[in-house]
């Protein structure tokens, strides 16, 4: 599997001014430009953090450049939300310590991992396909133009056009 693709401002190899004319406009398209009047009010199922992490998330994607809209509120409060998980879960663990000492039903006491670290594992995985889906790393952000590219270039490639236009008949 190769490496995950670079936005084209980026990257370090050498492209023709073609190419990278194309992944620029690409990128920009991916962007977009969609009204998100909805977005600047928290949803009310977070928590107070969660809805301060929500108004953050909201700010610094504003900064960025990267455009998100209305559909994005349900994954935008999923992101929120995880990262309050995560970081109350990380609290705890460093309130705690990362083991903790219980006792079984035959009266020994054992040490195991904190059970908070499962919790901020699974926040974790879900902050990670947020922000994949968000498109908020570069990769993911790039991976997407070089789709818009390659689907342009079939709807220029004759041999698609001539295969399509026998579809037709």
């Amino acid at each position: 599997m190769g490496r995950p693709p670079k936005p084209i401002d980026s990257t370090t190899g050498e492209y023709t001014k073609k190419v990278k004319q194309e992944r620029q406009e690409a990128e920009k398209e991916i962007i977009g430009n969609v009204d998100n009047d909805k977005l600047k009010t928290a949803p009310s199922s977070l928590t107070r953090k969660g809805k301060a992490i929500y108004r953050a998330l909201i700010d610094e994607l504003d900064k960025s450049g990267i455009n998100i809209t209305n559909l994005d509120i349900y994954l935008l409060e999923v992101l929120a939300n995880a990262i309050d998980m995560m970081r109350t879960a990380q609290e705890k663990i460093n309130k705690e310590g990362h083991t903790i000492e219980y006792t079984n039903k035959g009266g020994n006491t054992n040490i195991t991992q904190h059970p908070e670290i499962g919790v901020y594992t699974k926040y974790y995985k879900i902050f990670k396909d947020a922000c994949n889906d968000l498109g908020l790393s570069p990769s993911a952000r790039a991976k997407l133009s070089l789709l818009k590219i390659n689907a342009d270039a079939e709807k220029e490639d004759p041999l698609l056009k001539i295969l399509s236009d026998d579809d037709e008949d």
